[in-house]
């Protein structure tokens, strides 16, 4: 079933995960080529597969590439945080998200540490792409969280980064993992008064949490895209996705694998047309210049 046209919407379908392994990167840049894909979200943090994936972008140059903030999942090491810190573990990488939680939760993180961090990732991409990002959001959706977000807020306000960003606040009704909407939702709770005060523009709603069961559907997002088509006017919706190829070099690094493929399958098949050619589709930065 096709989603209902809304000309008074603007939707933003962005990949994340670029740079985390290489023919993840494939599959994005096919999802944009061949699929609905406007933006894709960068991680630095992973050096070897990350550069191999720069290579990749002369074949894709309508792409729009933003800053994928990592600080969290232990498969990733950073570039310049210690364990002094207090989000890096003593073996030199990342907590999983849930320790993260806890850790910024009881006030063990380094709030200058964060900010190091991020901008030496910022850095890292700007040599490897030769570009400034177009905007930043996080891995996990991490960068919501207060030290990140404040982190975000004061590189951006010391024009370092774009004030272009993200928020996990779902629309209309909630589909996927219960526990990951209530945590999303939590958290962009957290960060929009940081990112209004700092004049930091975001999508308004956010879609794309899926279950393992949607998962298996030709169009696994059907009812999301639907939802949207009742979103007020001007409203500008983020529609994030994590299509790759059959990536073998994230096993023991990311707990998502066999899902990216059927989400690639799902972009770039049969059912693509159908699902969202309806749709006002956009990179993030000419979306959110009209908010």
């Amino acid at each position: 079933m096709a989603a209902p046209v809304n000309n008074a919407m603007t939707v933003i379908c962005t990949a994340d995960d670029f740079g985390i392994g290489l023919a993840t990167s494939r599959g994005i840049v096919a999802a944009h080529l061949q699929g609905p894909v406007t933006c894709t979200s960068v991680m630095t943090t992973r050096p070897e597969s990350f550069a191999a994936s720069v290579e990749l972008l002369p074949e894709c140059p309508q792409l729009e590439l933003g800053l994928h903030f990592v600080w969290s999942g232990s498969g990733n090491r950073p570039l310049v945080a210690t364990a002094a810190s207090g989000f890096v573990t003593k073996a030199g990488s990342f907590y999983d998200l849930a320790f993260l939680w806890g850790r910024v939760l009881t006030g063990r993180v380094q709030n200058r540490a964060v900010v190091d961090e991020m901008m030496a990732q910022t850095e890292a991409f700007e040599r490897a792409t030769g570009q400034r990002p177009a905007y930043v959001d996080g891995h996990h959706h991490a960068h919501e969280l207060r030290p990140a977000a404040m982190a975000l807020v004061e590189l951006a306000s010391a024009g370092h980064l774009p004030k272009l960003s993200r928020l996990s606040a779902e629309v209309g009704r909630s589909y996927g993992p219960p526990l990951k909407r209530r945590i999303a939702r939590h958290w962009a709770k957290v960060a929009r008064p940081l990112f209004t005060d700092a004049d930091i523009k975001t999508n308004d709603h956010f879609v794309g949490m899926l279950s393992a069961r949607e998962l298996l559907a030709d169009n696994p997002w059907r009812q999301q895209l639907e939802s949207i088509s009742a979103v007020p006017a001007g409203t500008v919706v983020e529609w994030v996705v994590h299509p790759g190829e059959p990536d073998e070099s994230l096993r023991g690094v990311d707990g998502y694998i066999e899902g990216r493929a059927l989400e690639l399958n799902a972009l770039i098949g049969g059912t693509r047309d159908a699902a969202w050619s309806d749709l006002r589709l956009v990179p993030k930065s000419a979306a959110l210049s009209r908010v």
